[in-house]
């Protein structure tokens, strides 16, 4: 199944442009025209990933960007932006973006390696956190292997000598 990714943008060329390229690559391409009908989008579709233009006329990307988190957490996010300073990006960042882009960007492949990185960190995080949930079914929780009084006992050591870097055996 292939990745689905939303394009924001209110310059119609660098859409087009954005989305010609995911294409290319086996993407499936979304795209809207300015940040209002982004997050229409967001809330009654499913996105592997969102590419936002950082500054448009109804709202910025961050903007965006925030609600559309509040929508749908999970999705990562791509700002790219013709105003590339250090200021943008990081406020960016701090707001939630995965990576900044400043456009024009050099060829597509800087899109593509860009694209490729995110939806792979992406799966990852998802694999991850499958088999952490998965792990924690197999073993019970802390409070079942800790019953008992002296056992109590044993947990408060452990979690007192956790926080340390001393090497502790328990018998």
């Amino acid at each position: 199944m292939s990745k689905t990714i939303l394009v924001v943008d209110d310059d119609e060329l660098m859409r087009t442009f954005i989305a010609t390229v995911l294409r290319e690559d086996g993407y499936g391409v979304d795209t809207a025209q300015n940040g209002k009908t982004g997050l229409n989008k967001i809330k009654n579709r499913d996105f592997d990933l969102v590419i936002t233009d950082l500054k448009m006329p109804d709202m910025s990307g961050v903007d965006l960007m925030q609600a559309g988190l509040e929508a749908k957490s999970a999705v990562p996010w791509v700002i790219i932006t013709a105003y590339g300073s250090i200021n943008n990006a990081v406020e960016a960042m701090k707001a939630g973006a995965v990576d900044y882009l400043t456009k024009p960007f050099k060829s597509p492949e800087e899109l593509r390696h860009i694209i490729r990185r995110v939806l792979k960190e992406a799966d990852a995080e998802e694999k991850i956190a499958f088999l952490t949930e998965e792990l924690g079914k197999q073993y019970p929780p802390v409070e079942m292997i800790f019953l008992g009084d002296k056992m109590q006992k044993v947990h408060e050591m452990v979690r007192s000598v956790a926080a340390t870097s001393a090497t502790v055996f328990i018998t």
